[in-house]
């Protein structure tokens, strides 16, 4: 016979009602509930906008960012506006904005030529680097790199 300790005992209650009382506010949770949606980009040539249902888990297609291919850095800023870097077909990199409807794009600026993810401050200062330079810019204008390595 197996005997557990009563503080081995009063542990493992504790922590089953916590998992029980997480379980049981997620399920009933307004977002849970009302399913949120996730945004990324797909297909060959990683430029079509794809939205993910929670909820449901459906994935939908919304539009091909067109004149824009590889963008695998995206971010919402502050108020709401999806910005992502991508190289244009031209191959130079622009950190755009995507319309989360249509999938149109509009430019903001310059990016690095190997950006790599894309973050956006509360104050909407957008940050990305590029090797160990991190590269910094503001929704109206163009990224300009950092003087020194990370």
């Amino acid at each position: 016979m197996v005997y557990l300790f009563p503080r081995k005992v009063k542990r493992m209650r504790f922590f089953l009602t916590v998992c029980l009382l997480c379980t049981v506010l997620m399920w009933f949770s307004p977002a849970a509930s009302a399913g949120q949606l996730f945004y990324d980009f797909s297909g060959p040539n990683v430029n079509v906008l794809t939205s993910i249902d929670t909820s449901t888990g459906v994935v939908q297609a919304i539009g091909t960012v067109s004149g824009y291919q590889n963008l695998s850095s995206s971010a919402f800023g502050p108020d709401g506006t999806f910005y992502a870097i991508g190289d244009t077909t031209a191959g130079a990199p622009k950190l755009i904005t995507v319309d989360l409807h249509t999938a149109a794009v509009t430019v903001v600026g310059a990016a690095p030529a190997s950006a790599f993810g894309l973050e956006i401050a509360n104050d909407g200062t957008i940050y990305t680097t590029e090797g160990s330079y991190l590269w910094k810019g503001s929704s109206i204008g163009s990224l300009t790199k950092s003087t020194q390595p990370l």
